[in-house]
């Protein structure tokens, strides 16, 4: 018997079988087109893999790019075909009525690293996913916090002239509003471009503020980065670290560890897995 993680993301979904705390079977599919009735063709593939393994599902959590509710979502800018859609009861149906626990995609990410992955030596720890959008987890004395429900540290407003928040400075849609793949102005970076590294010393001082406020609001031990956008972690972190210690008061608190994720990928499934258990 295993607990199942899955984590629904913008554009792929990942999963992994746990038992305790072994890997049993892990993997990841493309979300195209981005729909509900894709979501379950994926869960469908899912639920045959683990079949083909011999692997029984005891429990389920499902992280999602939104605020979960009553087994559905009530809010997901980046997927909003979620919103009302009874994602625990349709993937209830394809697994044989398991129980099925709906988490926020990035309270899973964060609790899974420091369960298991970069922040395990702290309590007290801030997570971010820096992906399509950018999420934000709370663990606080070594438990998940979050809430009523409906935290989302992505919102923070960063710039008040313009009103812009957080996951429009810190996410993909920061190179997307310029025109430009991040992908592309990564590879182009590594690649020595002047222009590309200048705008990932941007992202990062601006992701820097947003730790300088967390920072500066709950004092968490670490703060730790995942989702596609960590992937280029050596262009930013320089950066967001300068900024971050220029804003954060406390002496004690301005080198703050900015960790990357250990756990890549499948972080959040894995911390819907443990979760569910």
């Amino acid at each position: 018997m295993a607990n199942l993680g899955i984590d629904i993301g913008a554009s792929k979904i990942y999963y992994v079988a746990l038992d305790g705390n072994k890997r049993l079977s892990e993997g990841h599919f493309n979300l195209t087109p981005q729909a509900t009735e894709t979501v379950l063709e994926i869960c469908n593939k899912i639920k045959s893999d683990l079949q083909e393994k011999g692997i029984q599902i005891e429990k389920i959590g499902v992280g999602a790019p939104g605020l979960p509710k009553d087994g559905t979502l009530s809010y997901a800018p980046n997927f909003t075909a979620l919103v009302d859609f009874p994602l625990a009861q349709e993937i209830a149906k394809i697994f044989g009525n398991v129980p099925i626990v709906i988490h926020n995609d990035a309270n899973a990410f964060t609790y899974a690293e420091v369960a298991l992955g970069a922040a395990a030596e702290f309590q007290n720890v801030a997570g971010l996913t820096l992906g399509t959008g950018l999420g934000g987890g709370l663990v606080i004395n070594g438990r998940l916090y979050v809430g009523k429900g409906g935290a989302e540290i992505g919102h923070t407003i960063l710039n008040l002239q313009k009103d812009e928040e957080a996951e429009n400075l810190i996410s993909s849609k920061f190179f997307k509003k310029l025109g430009k793949d991040p992908i592309k102005v990564r590879q182009k970076a590594e690649a020595g471009d002047k222009e590309a590294k200048a705008l990932w010393e941007e992202f990062g001082r601006n992701l820097g503020h947003l730790v300088a406020n967390i920072v500066n609001i709950l004092d968490p031990q670490a703060i730790v980065v995942g989702g596609g956008m960590a992937d280029a972690y050596e262009l930013f972190i320089k950066g967001a670290k300068s900024a971050a210690s220029k804003h954060i008061v406390s002496p004690e608190s301005k080198d703050v560890p900015i960790l990357k994720s250990t756990l890549g990928p499948a972080a959040g499934s894995i911390g819907c897995a443990l979760l569910a258990g």
